[in-house]
């Protein structure tokens, strides 16, 4: 009795090991088709959600396709192309462009006329206050249109005046010297603006923007810049002979302030020429060969290099508009005439032989001659007082004379000047005033293409 029960308890106990391990399989098997099912799941997620990025950029390609065949003659039939420029000239594309060339025109209502007033009701005094002050605040932050040249007009001239040392004696034998020494003077200072014809052009690429935009008239920029402009020429021409003319060349100091006045209008007017170049070439390396160009003329024509009257027509025309040959017979005028040189005396006819005389238009003697010491060179003997020299150096240089011309030389000078100024307002205003329009092509219909023109 007791072996059965013994025996049908193990029974019991491996039929619930057994049950046990059934049921622990079952949930396993359960657990792992859970987990299949849910990677199933996901795997079919991933590729639905793949399926779809491939379906949106395929749309999202097709779309910029069809895009650039609205616009793109290379991806669709050159009769839609044509349809959709067509549009441009017609319906709303085309009250589009006219709003646009209308806001164009409004913008340069001021540029346009300077009777106009902007928005501000701003008047010429309050512009050209502005403009004054942020002028004058240019010249000190960008020294090269002013400031700069001053330094290099003292440093270029007392060079020369250092090379010519030897002249500031008033002696017969550096008459010549002491004249070549105010070409040099005259000359390489003036070839120094060429600087300011690239400072102009890219001022007034600035400038011509501001002018288009309505934010001041074109007139009130140029009288602030010729108010700042002026005083400079007379400061410039200080730089030019204060130190290396009177200073070390020990010029004639009673001629201080009229030599200054006449060597400021000749810079006044290479000045003009200068901003006339930077506006009329828009590169302003071409502009700065113009300049050059001009300089090299009017070095050439001034009277020394070749005489007046064996330049021929038409290149004549240069001696007379060209500011150098009026300038330097002025300058040597204020040097020379009342000043005295050494190795001379002055004598009269009934002197004994060797008094030398400069003759009038009928042949008579001017009284009174000069005799020079028996060291000096008869072609060196030029006279006593600054007018016979003049004269005597006349004879070979045409353009100097003991004539005072200060005066028409100075007035000449300004005439260039204002000459050269008005051309360069001209061409200022001509540029400012200048604008594009949307406009369609001269095919004008379905064919017609949008184009800019330019319009005044």
């Amino acid at each position: 009795g007791g072996g059965e029960v013994a025996s049908e308890a193990g029974v019991a106990s491996e039929a619930g090991v057994a049950s046990e391990a059934g049921v622990a399989s079952e949930v396993g098997v359960a657990g792992e088709a859970d987990v299949a099912g849910e990677a199933d799941v996901e795997s079919e997620a991933d590729v639905e959600s793949e399926a779809d990025v491939e379906s949106e950029a395929d749309i999202e390609s097709e779309a910029d396709v069809e895009s650039e065949a609205d616009v793109n003659s290379e991806f669709t039939d050159p009769e839609k192309v044509a349809t959709v420029l067509a549009e441009w000239a017609t319906g709303e594309a085309a009250a589009v462009r006219k709003a646009v060339s209308d806001s164009i025109a409004t913008k340069q209502k001021i540029g346009r006329s300077d009777s106009a007033v902007g928005p501000a009701d701003t008047s010429y005094a309050r512009e050209m206050s502005i403009l004054f002050r942020r002028s004058a605040l240019l010249v000190i932050r960008d020294p090269m249109v002013f400031l700069g040249r001053c330094v290099m007009f003292i440093c270029g001239c007392c060079f020369f005046a250092v090379i010519y040392i030897k002249a500031r004696k008033r002696s017969q034998d550096q008459v010549i010297s002491r004249l070549f020494l105010f070409m040099w003077h005259v000359g390489v200072p003036t070839s120094l603006g060429v600087v300011a014809v690239f400072a102009y052009n890219v001022e007034f690429n600035s400038v011509k923007k501001e002018v288009k935009n309505g934010l001041y008239r074109p007139m009130s920029y140029i009288l602030a810049n010729t108010v700042i402009q002026l005083p400079f020429m007379v400061i410039l021409s200080m730089c030019t002979m204060t130190v290396s003319g009177y200073g070390i060349g020990d010029w004639y100091g009673p001629s201080y302030v009229m030599m200054v006045l006449t060597y400021a209008s000749v810079l006044a007017s290479f000045e003009g020429f200068a901003q006339v170049f930077s506006v009329a070439a828009q590169n302003p390396m071409v502009g700065m060969l113009f300049y050059m160009n001009i300089w090299f003329a009017a070095f050439l024509f001034c009277g020394v290099m070749v005489a007046q009257d064996d330049v021929i027509w038409p290149f004549k025309v240069f001696t007379y508009i060209l500011p150098l040959n009026w300038g330097l017979r002025s300058m040597m005028f204020l040097e020379f005439n009342d000043a005295s040189f050494s190795g001379a005396e002055l004598c009269t006819e009934s002197v004994a032989e060797g008094c030398l005389h400069h003759l009038t238009d009928s042949g008579e003697e001017i009284q009174p001659g000069w005799k020079c010491d028996d060291s000096v060179s008869l072609l060196q003997c030029t006279g006593r007082s600054g007018g016979q020299v003049l004269d005597s150096i006349g004879y070979n240089y045409q353009s100097i004379s003991s004539e005072d011309t200060v005066g028409s030389d100075i007035g000449i000078c300004l005439a260039i000047a204002a000459v050269t100024k008005i051309c360069y307002v001209v061409l200022f205003r001509y540029k400012c005033m200048k604008s594009s329009e949307l406009a369609p092509g001269e095919g004008g219909g379905a064919g017609g293409a949008a184009v800019w023109q330019e319009r005044v």
